[in-house]
């Protein structure tokens, strides 16, 4: 006898999508003031794909579901760069990505410093009026 869950083998009806869509009900009855967001269910059944079109809305559901800020990728194709997570809701992988990111792919790219920005050099402030030539 077996503890694993199985899956009942994909026939390519939309009986295949019983398990997301329930968890996709889940989701809507436990997080109704959230941002929508744009849904995919891939044939098979064995996902969710939830596409947040701006950082902030991504920030909402990442939160909602728990899923760990060190748990996000950074993620860059071609011209695009996106946020993914992934965590499971109700036995069925929730794939979460955020668009609409404030970078090229090419800054997406560029490795980071680990330890956070490091500025080699002091960073000038200075205020309106001393910038304008008023008195600060």
């Amino acid at each position: 006898m077996t503890t694993e869950t199985t899956r009942p083998t994909p026939t390519g009806t939309l009986a295949d999508l019983a398990s997301a869509i329930e968890a996709l009900a889940h989701l809507q009855a436990a997080y109704p003031t959230l941002p929508a967001l744009r849904v995919a269910l891939p044939h098979n059944g064995a996902s969710i794909d939830l596409q947040a079109g701006n950082p902030y809305a991504f920030e909402q559901w990442r939160a909602a579901l728990r899923i760990p800020p060190a748990s996000v990728e950074l993620r860059a194709y071609y011209d695009a760069a996106w946020l993914h997570a992934l965590t499971p809701v109700r036995g069925v992988a929730v794939i979460l990505t955020g668009h609409g990111l404030p970078l090229t792919a090419d800054q997406a790219r560029t490795k980071q410093d680990p330890d956070g920005i490091r500025p080699t050099s002091p960073i000038a402030v200075s205020t309106l009026g001393a910038a304008s030539g008023g008195a600060a």
